[in-house]
């Protein structure tokens, strides 16, 4: 006696066919197992969701902490949240090779046909032009140092390309200006300014930048992007004098120096163009700075890093390897993922 595959009825040994529902016995050999259990049905975004979850991280040491505590105590730093993504692409980033390489390829290029249909007198008209532009499918392109023609303060030229410009033009003559009740208030006064001028630095106003730079109190912060200003803007030398006199300032905290004098050591490690040891890096003074850097600020996780490329480059495996061990006690995450780190260490 045979069963059929669909109704389970008993038939004859030699039946081809079930005479109750016509099922071919030839499917017989495909009848699932009945003790068979079934594979759970993953979804393949369910591990990206998973792998890219919030977490909190100390900005100094890059540890990972959990979400209940608020500082690290051994930094003496509060905590930030951000994605596992981006903090695991901070944490094995290169400091020196990446932001030289950024320096070194100069601003982007920009289509030939572009032209101007707005001139916006502060920051935040330009950026709700942009966005409005960008909401109905146009692709603008903000002014820079190098696009402008004008060096009225705060002025920012919009531009679009050629085929753009009636449509761009009539988008924006219709523009309102914002109900300034619909923003809250910011968080600070020099919070806010240091956030209009690192948003000046992505559309390539280093002029403004540095202008309202110079109108606030030269703190550590304050010096730093203003060292950070200058790179971007290709003044290389220029930004390794500003980053030497601002770790000497005895006002400043410690730390704060030791910060400093790291970005002194990256520029020191960069080429009059800014190629990553290019022509004009001087590695030994590279390297004397980041020592005291390290000495300074012994914590900073950048500091340790940018030093560790200029050793490398050297190729003193000695002075390496025991870099390399202290910042795996520092922060033991550097090494617990596939990077260039883990295989210098490999």
């Amino acid at each position: 006696m045979v069963s059929c595959p669909k109704c389970d009825a008993a038939l004859q040994d030699g039946s081809r066919r079930c005479p109750l529902c016509g099922t071919p016995l030839s499917l017989a050999g495909f009848r699932p197992d009945p003790d068979r259990k079934a594979a759970p049905v993953l979804d393949p975004m369910l591990d990206l969701f998973q792998r890219d979850d919030v977490l909190r991280f100390c900005p100094e040491c890059l540890n990972e902490f959990v979400d209940s505590q608020r500082r690290c105590r051994p930094c003496d730093m509060p905590l930030e949240r951000g994605m596992r993504s981006d903090y695991e692409r901070e944490l094995l980033s290169r400091p020196l090779s990446e932001l030289g390489q950024t320096v070194s390829e100069g601003p982007p290029a920009v289509p030939r046909d572009l032209v101007r249909v707005k001139v916006a007198k502060g920051l935040e008209e330009a950026e709700r032009c942009l966005e409005e532009l960008r909401f109905v499918g146009l692709e603008p392109v903000p002014g820079s140092d190098s696009l402008d023609p004008f060096d009225e303060p705060g002025a920012m030229g919009i531009y679009v390309r050629a085929a753009d410009r009636d449509a761009a033009s009539f988008l924006l003559a219709g523009l309102r200006a914002r109900d300034p009740l619909l923003d809250p208030p910011g968080v600070g006064g020099e919070v806010s300014a240091l956030d209009r001028i690192r948003t000046l630095g992505t559309f390539g106003k280093f002029k403004d930048a540095l202008r309202l730079l110079g109108e606030l109190e030269p703190t550590a912060e304050v010096r730093g992007l203003e060292v950070d200003m200058h790179l971007r803007a290709g003044r290389v030398r220029t930004a390794q004098r500003h980053a030497l006199q601002a770790a000497e300032e005895a006002s400043l905290p410690t730390r704060s120096r030791g910060v400093l004098m790291a970005q002194a050591g990256l520029v020191q490690a960069l080429g009059h163009d800014g190629t990553p040891f290019g022509r004009g890096a001087d590695l030994v003074s590279a390297g004397v700075s980041l020592e005291r850097a390290v000495s300074l600020a012994p914590r900073s996780l950048q500091a340790g890093k940018i030093l560790a490329e200029v050793l490398h480059r050297r190729d003193d495996t000695a002075a390496l390897a025991v870099e390399l061990r202290r910042l795996e006690r520092l922060c033991p995450n550097l090494v617990a993922l596939e990077g260039i780190w883990r295989e210098w260490f490999f």
